[in-house]
């Protein structure tokens, strides 16, 4: 059994399922994804697959959505860029 601390998922059979993907082939009744209580991921691997195993849990770290610009915070609001300056006398 491997250790890994990174478990941004919450589905263990799509975690199964993203795995065999890469050739990790486990069996669910037999080799099912514990998280202990410290929120520690351990599975049945080998250690010449624990970086495959690390690269599938890294792609489901959610990403950040981006930014929103002034101009999406604008329209949030009902307002355009020229609404705006308009507003503020500076049109």
């Amino acid at each position: 059994m491997i250790k890994f601390d990174n478990i941004n998922f919450t589905d263990g059979r799509q975690l199964l399922e993203d795995l065999s993907v890469q050739g990790i082939i486990l069996d669910i009744n037999t080799q099912s994804p514990l998280i202990d209580g410290e929120g520690y991921l351990w599975l049945d691997v080998s250690e010449e697959q624990r970086q495959q195993v690390q690269n599938v849990l890294n792609a489901h770290v959610p990403q950040a959505a981006p930014e929103p610009t002034i101009a999406d915070k604008l329209a949030a609001a009902g307002l355009t860029v020229e609404e705006l300056k308009e507003a503020l006398g500076l049109s």
